[in-house]
C-alpha cells in the first residue's frame, strides 16, 4: 500500500496531504475502521508556529474535503488528521470520516497526470469557498454534484445536476448582472444559458444527445435549439409528472436521456470551474471517447497561447 504526498497550502496554514493509493479489495481487510474505508490522512501547520486545537482548523478541513470530493466526482473521507503548533508539537490527533463514496468507479474530471493543476484548482477554490457570499451556495452544489455523479439512474442524475444549476444563476448573477432587473422573470432555460455565456461554455451542440435518439418514436423535439432547452424540458417532464409529460419522455430514448444527463453534469463542472477562476485542463465528460482516461483539453475560458 503506496501513499503520495501533497502539499496544498493556504492562507496561515500548512497542509500536507497523504493520498493513500491501494487496492480497494486489498484495503478492506487493511484499513477500514468502523467498517470505512480512509483514502487520505492530512497533516495541519500553523506557519506562524502559534498553537491551535481542532475547533481552529475545521473551516479547513471542511473545505479541504469538499474541494477533494468535487475533485474526485465522489465524497473523500479525511481519516489520520495530526496538528502541529510551534516547534512541530501534536497539538491533536484524531480520527474522523464524515462522508465517502466506496466502491464505485465514478467520472473525474480533473486530469490524474497532471498534479499542477490540483494545485491550481485548490489555489481558486480555498478562497471562494471560505468567502461568506460563496460558501453556502458552493457546498449546496458540490454536495448536488457528487450526487449527480454517483448517481446511477440518468433521470436523477439529470434533475440533482439542474436543481445545482438553478441555485447557481442566482449567486452568479449578483457577481455579473446579466439580468439587471431582479423582477424580470427569466425562464430558467434563458438563466442558466446566460450563466453558460458567462462562464464561455458552448450550448449550441446538440449532436451529443440527438445523435441516440430514438427517431422511431418521435421527431427531435422542435424546442430544443440549446443544450439548456433540452435539459431544463426533460428535468420538468421528469418531476412534474403529468401524464402529458410522461408521454413526452417516453418518446426520449433512455441512451439520448443518459446523455443529456451527462450534458447537465458537464455544464454544472464547467459552472464550478469557472466560479473559481481555473484554468487549467479537464476531462470532457461529452467527448466522443468517454472511457479515455488520457483525454484532456483546456477550458474553455483559458487563454490560448
Amino acid at each position: 500500500m503506496d501513499t503520495q504526498c501533497l502539499n496544498l497550502d493556504f492562507d496561515i496554514w500548512k497542509i500536507d496531504l497523504q493520498v493513500i493509493d491501494f487496492d480497494y479489495k486489498k484495503a478492506k481487510k487493511v484499513i477500514r475502521p468502523q467498517g470505512i474505508e480512509i483514502t487520505h490522512m492530512l497533516s495541519i501547520t500553523r506557519t506562524d508556529g502559534k498553537p491551535f486545537d481542532f475547533s481552529k482548523a475545521e473551516r479547513i478541513l471542511e473545505n479541504l474535503q469538499f474541494f477533494l470530493s468535487f475533485t474526485r466526482g465522489g465524497w473523500v473521507g479525511i481519516g489520520h488528521i495530526h496538528g502541529f503548533g510551534r516547534g512541530e508539537i501534536d497539538c491533536f490527533e484524531s480520527w474522523d470520516v464524515d462522508r465517502i463514496t466506496i466502491d464505485q468507479v465514478v467520472w473525474q474530471w480533473l486530469p490524474k497526470t497532471r498534479p499542477q493543476d490540483i494545485k491550481k484548482a485548490w489555489e481558486g477554490f480555498a478562497p471562494n469557498f471560505i468567502d461568506n457570499s460563496l460558501n453556502e451556495i458552493m457546498r449546496i452544489a458540490i454536495d448536488l454534484y457528487v450526487q449527480a455523479n454517483t448517481a446511477l439512474i440518468p433521470n436523477i442524475r439529470l434533475v440533482l445536476a439542474m436543481i445545482a444549476l438553478e441555485a447557481l444563476t442566482g449567486t452568479i448573477n449578483e457577481k455579473t448582472g446579466w439580468i439587471r432587473d431582479k423582477n424580470s422573470k427569466v425562464v430558467t432555460a434563458d438563466r442558466i444559458r446566460l450563466m453558460l455565456a458567462w462562464a464561455g461554455i458552448s450550448i449550441d451542440d446538440l449532436g451529443y444527445v440527438k445523435d441516440v435518439h430514438d427517431m422511431k418514436s418521435g421527431s427531435f423535439p422542435i424546442g430544443w435549439t440549446s443544450g439548456p432547452e433540452i435539459t431544463t424540458n426533460l428535468r420538468n417532464w421528469t418531476v412534474h409528472a403529468t401524464s402529458e409529460n410522461r408521454k413526452e419522455l417516453g418518446k426520449i430514448s433512455r441512451l439520448a436521456i443518459y446523455r443529456a444527463a451527462q450534458l447537465a453534469v458537464w455544464h454544472l463542472e464547467l459552472v464550478l470551474l469557472r466560479l473559481i477562476g481555473y484554468d487549467g485542463q479537464y476531462r470532457k465528460r461529452t467527448q466522443p471517447n468517454v472511457i479515455s482516461h488520457l483525454e484532456y483539453e483546456q477550458v474553455p475560458w483559458a487563454i490560448k497561447v
